[in-house]
């Protein structure tokens, strides 16, 4: 193969360089694709230096660490007092030039301090001081520290102490915390106490979960319609759970059926064979039926009325 490059003298003001710039057109020709594409890019960008030293646009440095000449463009030479041929240079140098007070960042070192426990002579940096009043040599210094100064109405969180309050079964006194007493309008002394208050107080229409009380609709409906309704589910679900995958015998009784919609508060959907899934007992009871599981009820309510709505529409 021929030379790929022809050699020139080019002169600078600085000193005399011998630069290869002139592509031999004939280098390709024995080449790869990928070879001959190398090539050509290389020998534009010689090119393209040659140009820019003959108008003066490159200039002759050296580097501060090795002394290696190097080819810088001016705005290069402006935006640092220093240059390097490589960044292995330019950390051998900051190593040597810029530790200690003469590094940019330098803010005066280490401050003596001692530790506000056991007295111990420390040194910590000036932005470490300006974040705490206190500085301790290790975390036994401080947690005892803290066990001495950050306790009762010294504590950071206080919100003035226990308030005494009585059991609304028994009536004996007890202390709860200021949060405690805002969630709550009554406090026991204990589980027991809250288990007879609660059978005397909040059963029947007094409980929170009331819903107008038992009910025989469940009991007609599973007579009259409910049957069809949970074979239609079963079949159209191929007899398996949608959320496990657990498939079930034709006529297992593990594999139940699930109202999307509430059956208390959408009669009108609980025959409905959209409004029905199939899951098995194991996700049906302990998981849908329980907090972890409400959002995955919610989102089903909604698709079911959706659904619904777009059947009427």
């Amino acid at each position: 193969m021929t030379s790929l490059f022809a050699s020139c003298i080019i002169e600078t003001s600085a000193e005399t360089v011998a630069f290869c710039a002139f592509y031999s057109p004939s280098a390709t020709d024995n080449a790869t694709p990928r070879q001959a594409s190398k090539i050509e890019s290389r020998a534009g960008y010689l090119v393209v230096w040659r140009r820019e030293i003959q108008r003066g646009e490159v200039m002759i440095c050296t580097c501060d660490q090795c002394g290696k000449s190097l080819w810088r463009n001016p705005c290069e030479l402006l935006r640092s007092k220093h240059r390097f041929c490589d960044y292995k240079c330019m950390g051998a140098w900051r190593s040597e030039h810029q530790v200690g007070e003469n590094h940019p960042r330098w803010k005066g070192g280490p401050v003596a301090c001692i530790c506000a426990q056991c007295g111990t002579p420390l040194k910590r940096k000036p932005s470490e001081l300006a974040k705490s009043k206190y500085h301790f040599c290790d975390k036994e210094c401080h947690g005892a520290w803290r066990s001495e100064h950050r306790t009762g109405e010294n504590s950071c969180n206080w919100n003035g102490g226990l308030a005494t309050c009585a059991c609304a079964q028994c009536g004996a006194l007890v202390e709860r915390k200021p949060d405690q007493l805002a969630r709550s309008k009554h406090h026991f002394c204990g589980t027991k106490c809250k288990g007879v208050w609660m059978s005397e107080h909040q059963t029947g229409e007094s409980h929170p979960g009331w819903k107008g009380g038992a009910s025989d609709e469940r009991g007609r409906w599973e007579q009259n319609g409910s049957r069809e309704w949970r074979r239609a589910c079963r079949k159209r679900d191929a007899y398996a759970c949608q959320l496990c995958g657990k498939v079930f015998d034709k006529h297992s009784k593990g594999l139940h059926v699930h109202h999307k919609a509430a059956f208390a508060d959408y009669p009108e959907l609980r025959s409905d064979e959209a409004n029905g899934i199939c899951l098995c007992e194991r996700c049906h009871i302990g998981w849908i039926h329980t907090n972890e599981g409400r959002l995955v009820r919610l989102r089903w309510e909604q698709d079911a009325l959706a659904e619904n709505c777009t059947k009427r529409s």
